[in-house]
């Protein structure tokens, strides 16, 4: 009952106020998932340990004629991250690597993907998460007379890829045959 009335009021709300559409930039981004690489277990509940992640993010900021960029800046997780002019002045697309610590993401829970157990699993051997985290971006144009922010939320998705038992196995193998770097 409570989300019905949330939706009505929310839905009210939006109906009586339009959005204006009299923003001076606008940005296009697109964003690479993150990859995560995962062994075949037994037959177990699983939750994915994070690892930091790393997403590559493309920006095309736009602002209005008489406007130029001025800054853009993103915030994930609690990384956060700004660029100036002077770091993308002399280009029309920023393409930049937003990597979100260990420390600040959840374990994921994933049930019935890459188990040792179904073979039905392993034959799909990559699971796309889309919308597992979610990035800010914001985009200030400016001018001598005015300013204008826009703001996006752009989705990351995750992409989980299961190695089979014999390819974990082979791969151990492969490590073990190659010489150690190090000298004790």
């Amino acid at each position: 009952m409570y989300r019905r009335s949330l939706f009505l009021v929310i839905t009210t709300v939006l109906a009586a106020n339009p959005a204006k559409s009299d923003s001076a930039g606008q940005m296009r981004i697109t964003a690479q998932a993150a990859v995560i690489k995962l062994e075949a277990l037994a037959d177990v509940p699983r939750l994915v340990p994070q690892q930091a992640l790393e997403f590559i993010l493309t920006i095309q900021p736009q602002c209005a004629p008489d406007m130029r960029a001025e800054s853009i800046s993103i915030s994930a997780a609690d990384t956060r991250r700004t660029y100036l002019r002077s770091d993308f002045a002399d280009k029309s697309i920023l393409e930049m690597q937003l990597t979100i610590p260990s420390k600040q993401l959840s374990p994921i829970a994933v049930d019935g993907f890459c188990q040792a157990g179904h073979k039905a699993s392993l034959t799909t051997r990559e699971l796309r998460i889309e919308d597992a985290f979610s990035a800010h971006i914001s985009l200030r144009c400016a001018s001598e007379e005015r300013q204008s922010i826009a703001y996006i939320v752009q989705p990351l998705a995750l992409k989980l890829q299961c190695a089979a038992p014999d390819e974990v196995s082979e791969s151990a193998v492969d490590q073990d045959s190659s010489p150690s770097s190090s000298i004790r």
